[in-house]
């Protein structure tokens, strides 16, 4: 007569019982998981909602300029205006500056995002683009004021006036009529 195993009463053990542990530890991890996906969702869009003003620009490289130290189209050497109307004849004109944004956060939590990439648009134009690789949050009823940087081609604000005047707008230190002159404002 063969030998039946005996389990002390109350005890688990065997293939059975440790697998059916196993599946309801891993239920339990990933339950728990999708609850902290979920706050993140929440706290995403709640960032996504909030109210954002953009205080001040300041333009850092025009195609192969450093232009960060420059105040006005004047300080420009003749080489840098041959080699920024070289690069607009190319039609490739790439423009590099630092956004101060405003974020204000209506609700009744923290809104917050860890990280996106983000489009500026007027109208239905894309104006600039760039990647916001920090974590965020805004505590709720606040304001936030944080830098981005964003990445643009001349070309596109070429529509609206010239390379002369753009340059003196994003130089200006935010003037708010140079901005209008733009129809940027």
């Amino acid at each position: 007569m063969p030998h039946k195993k005996r389990y002390p009463s109350g005890k688990l053990s065997g293939p059975i019982p440790v697998m059916l542990f196993i599946i309801v530890l891993a239920g339990g991890v990933i339950f728990l998981n999708s609850c902290s996906v979920v706050k993140q969702a929440k706290a995403y869009d709640r960032f996504v909602q909030s109210r954002f003003t953009l205080t001040s620009a300041r333009l850092l490289s025009v195609g192969t300029v450093d232009v960060s130290q420059k105040s006005n189209y004047n300080q420009l050497d003749f080489g840098q205006i041959v080699s920024l109307g070289m690069q607009l004849l190319k039609g490739d004109l790439p423009a590099v500056m630092e956004i101060d944004v405003k974020g204000y956060n209506p609700a009744q939590e923290e809104a917050s995002i860890s990280g996106t990439d983000w489009i500026l648009l007027t109208g239905k134009d894309t104006l600039a683009t760039g990647t916001l690789n920090k974590p965020l949050s805004i505590p709720p009823g606040k304001t936030l004021q944080f830098p981005v940087k964003a990445r643009f081609n001349m070309g596109k604000l070429l529509a609206s006036g010239s390379l002369q005047q753009i340059l003196n707008v994003l130089l200006s230190g935010n003037s708010p009529n140079a901005y209008q002159k733009l129809h940027l404002a």
